[in-house]
C-alpha cells in the first residue's frame, strides 16, 4: 500500500522520505517548491490510502506581504486535496503550534487562539478549523501541531532556531540573540520521523484522528544558546528583548498514548545533529524567505 508524501523533497520530506522506505514503506514522494500539488488530479490521488501532506507556506517570513499566495497554498490547496481524495484516504497534515500564539501556560490540543500575529498563524488556525468541519463529517485526519522544528535533514533550512545559532556560530564565530528569556518547545527533526513513521504503522490498524502536539523539549532562548556557545567555542550577543517573538511551550501527553510513542532528542542531540549535518559536504543548505505565487 503507497504512502504519498506531498512536499517529499523539503526539509522536513527529505528526511522523512529516505525514513519510511527504510523501514519497509512504500513511498511515492511529490513535489518541491517549484510544483503546486493543487493539481494533482482525482485519478492520481485515488490509489494511496494514507496522504502525508508536507507542503506549503511554513514559517512567518514565507507569508509576509500578500496574503493570496499563503493562503491558496496553506489553506485552499488543502481543502481541495481533502474534497479529492476518499473517505477512507487518512490525511497526515502538517499544523503548528503557532495556533496557540504567546502564551505562559502549556498548551493543550483542545485549544487554539485567535489572537493572530500574522498571515502565518492566521493560514493555520485557518487550516485547522478546516480540518474539524471535516473531522466531524467522519473524515480520517491527523493535524500535527509542530514546535518550532530543528535538526540536521539532506535538506537543511538554516532560517530555523538551533539550524540558525549553529549555522551563525560555524561561518561567524558568534551567535546573536534576543528575548532569552522566552520559552520555545522544540521538535527535533529525528522524532518528527519516528513519530510519523509510527502514526503510519498503527494507523493500518488503529488510526485515530485528531489534533497532535509535537515537541521534543521545551527549553528557553538562554539554555540553548548557552549549549551552542559551550559546544562551539564562541560568544552571545545579546540584543536584549524584541516585539513578536513566539513564547509557548507544549503538551505532548495525548500523542505519548494514543501511539505509543517517547519523544527522545534533548538540545544536546539536537545542537549536535545539525552540527554533523553543517559538516557533511553532501548537505543541500537553504533559507526560505520566499515561496512561488500560488495566486490562480
Amino acid at each position: 500500500m503507497s504512502i504519498l508524501v506531498i512536499g517529499g523533497s523539503g526539509y522536513i520530506g527529505s528526511r522523512l522520505v529516505p525514513y519510511l522506505k527504510s523501514h519497509n514503506h512504500d513511498v511515492v514522494s511529490y513535489g518541491d517548491r517549484s510544483k503546486d500539488y493543487n493539481k494533482l488530479t482525482i485519478d492520481f490521488l485515488a490509489p494511496f490510502k494514507t496522504i502525508i501532506l508536507l507542503a506549503g507556506h511554513s514559517s512567518v517570513q514565507m507569508c509576509i506581504g500578500d496574503i493570496r499566495s499563503p493562503w491558496h497554498n496553506n489553506v485552499r490547496n488543502f481543502i481541495n486535496l481533502v474534497e479529492k481524495t476518499s473517505k477512507d484516504t487518512k490525511i497526515i497534515y502538517a499544523s503548528s503550534a503557532s495556533v496557540y500564539g504567546n502564551s505562559d501556560d502549556m498548551s493543550f490540543e483542545n485549544k487554539m487562539s485567535l489572537e493572530i500575529l500574522n498571515n502565518y498563524d492566521l493560514t493555520k488556525i485557518t487550516l485547522d478549523i478546516a480540518a474539524q468541519k471535516y473531522l466531524a463529517q467522519g473524515r480520517q485526519l491527523l493535524g500535527l501541531r509542530f514546535g518550532t522544528v530543528n535538526g540536521g535533514s539532506p535538506v537543511i533550512r538554516r532560517d530555523l532556531m538551533i539550524n540558525m545559532m549553529v549555522y551563525t556560530a560555524l561561518n561567524e564565530g558568534k551567535i546573536t540573540v534576543a528575548n532569552k528569556h522566552i520559552n520555545r518547545s522544540i521538535l527535533c527533526i529525528n522524532d518528527l520521523v519516528r513519530a510519523v513513521e509510527r502514526i503510519v504503522y498503527q494507523g493500518r490498524h488503529n488510526f485515530i484522528s485528531g489534533m497532535y502536539n509535537l515537541a521534543s523539549f521545551t527549553a528557553t532562548v538562554d539554555e540553548i544558546s548557552t549549549y551552542v556557545s559551550k559546544k562551539l567555542g564562541i560568544e552571545i550577543v545579546d540584543k536584549g528583548n524584541t516585539p513578536g517573538a513566539y513564547n509557548f511551550d507544549i503538551n505532548t501527553d495525548k500523542l505519548c498514548k494514543d501511539y505509543d510513542f517517547k519523544f527522545t532528542e534533548t538540545i544536546e542531540s539536537t545542537v549536535d545533529s545539525v552540527v554533523n549535518c553543517y559538516k557533511d559536504p553532501s548537505t543541500n543548505v537553504v533559507i526560505r524567505k520566499d515561496y512561488i505565487e500560488y495566486n490562480d
